[in-house]
């Protein structure tokens, strides 16, 4: 099965009914999660609502996270790799249930014209496949509150929630989705759906967070036990961000291309 196929499968994820939320005891957390707004110079190729996004404190600086793969289904036709080349003309990312307000991009931290835009690079490492986009912001009018990483490891069973909206999900406050931890391979952790989504399309880049609001993961696919066909939603590690995080303590970056 392809990275694709196990992406777009990643909509038929099911477990209890979302209209269980009312009956169950999950956590409330505060604000925590957008929707991306994409808009390159040519309007043919923009995105008004796109995967989610959320807010990371690292080291006392609050970066801009969301999903590297949301950028296969939103590129130009020339973005082979990730780098836009000039060609985006602004990235925001706004409550999707108030966008008045913004977080407005400045530059892509983990820019690399080694990393290709495709399905076929992207299914063989699928496992080892850094889901991230890491940016700076240039402009901040949200009461989003910002994520703190998680250090400690996870543990088996261990309650998890991914915050935010699918494409399903058209208005009102994020949602939490339950999960169960099972395993981890490679650069991403399985879970087991306990309170999710009917269809979790549109939930790529939503944060996953312990009971105590920590990160500890990005939603990122699915894949199917090739045995029992019992589909389980992966989400990418926060192991897989931290080179990212420290390649940012180690130097500075330049202005990318699309400033």
């Amino acid at each position: 099965m392809t990275y694709k196929q196990l992406f777009l499968m990643l909509i038929f994820v099911t477990g209890i009914s979302a209209e269980a939320q009312q009956k169950d005891h999950r956590p409330i957390f505060p604000k925590t999660t957008m929707v991306n707004q994409i808009e390159y110079n040519n309007s043919k190729y923009s995105q008004d609502s796109i995967g989610n996004g959320f807010l990371l404190l690292e080291n006392n600086k609050i970066y801009a996270v969301t999903a590297k793969h949301i950028l296969l289904l939103a590129k130009t036709d020339s973005m082979q790799t990730v780098s836009f080349n000039g060609e985006l003309k602004r990235w925001s990312m706004y409550p999707k249930n108030n966008s008045e307000q913004r977080v407005i991009i400045d530059r892509l931290f983990n820019e690399s014209n080694n990393d290709s835009l495709n399905w076929g690079f992207v299914e063989k490492k699928w496992l080892n496949y850094p889901d991230w986009l890491v940016f700076s912001i240039k402009e901040n009018r949200t009461d989003i509150k910002p994520l703190r990483r998680r250090t400690s490891p996870l543990q088996i069973g261990e309650k998890l929630y991914a915050i935010g909206w699918t494409y399903n999900d058209k208005d009102g406050e994020q949602r939490v989705y339950e999960y169960s931890y099972l395993r981890t391979k490679g650069t991403h952790f399985y879970m087991k759906g306990i309170v999710v989504p009917p269809k979790a399309g549109g939930l790529s880049g939503s944060p996953v967070v312990d009971t105590k609001g920590l990160l500890v993961g990005i939603i990122s696919t699915a894949d199917e036990d090739p045995v029992t066909k019992e589909v389980f939603t992966l989400a990418c590690t926060t192991e897989s961000l931290v080179g990212i995080m420290d390649s940012l303590q180690r130097s500075p970056f330049k202005k990318n291309r699309h400033r």
